[in-house]
């Protein structure tokens, strides 16, 4: 029997970036969201976020690729979000997303990353963070990267 283990932290934004997201309305996404990566046989660690952006960390079923899952995301919570009226000003989700993997070692560092989202970003800015998870990844950050 084969054995896989992938962890991946997952981040996309809003359309635009803008704060669309209510925060006492994103357990209700959150719920959505886990329904739908449930569907997927992948399993949902942690999710959170503010009101323009979204870190997901999942364990991805070897049968599912990334692009499919975060495609599948993407799409019906966008279509969910359109047809519930307290969600007025979400426009969608922006195209692009990022995804890194991490080793089993920094899964507990990134857990509290993803629970303190609402008091980092009192500190830190959207493009400072991503900046930063770009260059953990080792990608090249642009500030246009997850705006539309």
């Amino acid at each position: 029997m084969s054995k896989v283990l992938a962890y991946y932290h997952i981040v996309f934004c809003t359309k635009g970036r803008e704060k669309t997201i209510p925060l006492n309305l994103r357990t209700d996404l959150y719920r959505f969201i886990w329904n739908e990566i449930n569907e997927m046989k992948c399993t949902l660690i942690r999710i959170g976020g503010i009101s323009n952006h979204l870190h997901l960390l999942i364990a991805l079923h070897p049968s599912v690729s990334l692009s499919d899952l975060v495609k599948n995301i993407k799409g019906r919570s966008s279509g969910w979000l359109n047809r519930d009226p307290r969600f007025p000003d979400f426009r969608g989700w922006a195209r692009d997303y990022f995804a890194s993997t991490i080793s089993p070692d920094v899964k507990p560092r990134v857990i509290e990353y993803i629970n303190g989202q609402e008091e980092h970003h009192k500190v830190t800015n959207i493009d400072d963070e991503f900046r930063k998870l770009y260059s953990y990844a080792g990608l090249q950050y642009d500030s246009r990267d997850m705006t539309y």
